[in-house]
C-alpha cells in the first residue's frame, strides 16, 4: 500500500470521501454510508480497525464512536444493514468491549475504542474478563494507554489466550487524539 501513511490516506479516501457507493444491479438498498464505506455490508466491518496499523489509530476510536452512536438503534429497523449469521450484532458486541478480531483466525483482538464503562465476560472455565473505560464520554472518546492486568500493554492487540485467562482490561479515555 506504499506505507503507513500512503495506507491511512488510503482509508481516508475511503471514509471522507464526498460520494457515495453506487451498486448498478439494484439488488442492495444501499443505507447510511461513511464516504464509500457501508457499514450494513458485513465483509468490509475490520475496515475501521485498519488505521490501528497506520500509526493513527485515533481515526479508528472516532470512527467506532459514529457508527455505535448513529448506526446502531433498540428498534425493529436498528440496524442500518442485514444481520448476517449474528455479524452486525457481533461487530456491535466486539467494538462496545474494545477490541475487534481483524483476522478471526489468529488468536488476536486489535484494540479499539469502547463504548461502555464496563462490562464483564463469563469465560467457561468459571474465570471472569472485566472490561473498563475509566472518563469514557462523548468527548473522551479516544484511547490513551490500555492496561492488561495493571501493566502497561505496549502493544495494539490482545490475545485470545490472555482474554480466557481471565483478568482486566483497562482503557483510560480522553479527549486528546492518541496515535495508538
Amino acid at each position: 500500500m506504499g506505507g503507513k501513511e500512503a495506507f491511512s490516506e488510503k482509508l481516508d479516501s475511503m471514509f471522507y470521501s464526498s460520494s457515495k457507493p453506487e451498486v448498478k444491479t439494484l439488488v442492495w438498498n444501499i443505507h447510511r454510508t461513511m464516504g464509500q464505506y457501508w457499514h450494513g455490508n458485513e465483509p468490509c466491518h475490520h475496515v475501521p480497525y485498519l488505521y490501528k496499523y497506520t500509526g493513527q489509530g485515533y481515526k479508528t476510536d472516532r470512527i467506532i464512536k459514529t457508527l455505535v452512536d448513529d448506526y446502531y438503534h433498540n428498534r425493529p429497523d436498528g440496524l442500518m444493514g442485514n444481520d448476517d449469521c449474528g455479524q452486525m450484532s457481533a461487530w456491535y458486541m466486539f467494538s462496545s468491549l474494545g477490541f475487534y478480531p481483524v483476522n478471526p483466525c489468529g488468536g488476536e483482538y486489535i484494540i479499539g475504542a469502547p463504548q461502555v464503562e464496563e462490562a464483564v465476560i463469563n469465560l467457561p472455565n468459571g474465570k471472569q474478563f472485566t472490561v473498563t473505560a475509566t472518563k469514557l464520554s462523548d468527548e473522551n472518546c479516544y484511547v490513551q494507554t490500555v492496561t492488561l492486568n495493571g501493566a502497561l500493554l505496549k502493544r495494539n492487540y490482545i490475545t485470545h489466550d490472555e482474554i480466557i485467562k481471565g483478568g482486566e482490561l483497562v482503557f483510560d479515555m480522553g479527549s486528546q487524539i492518541n496515535n495508538n
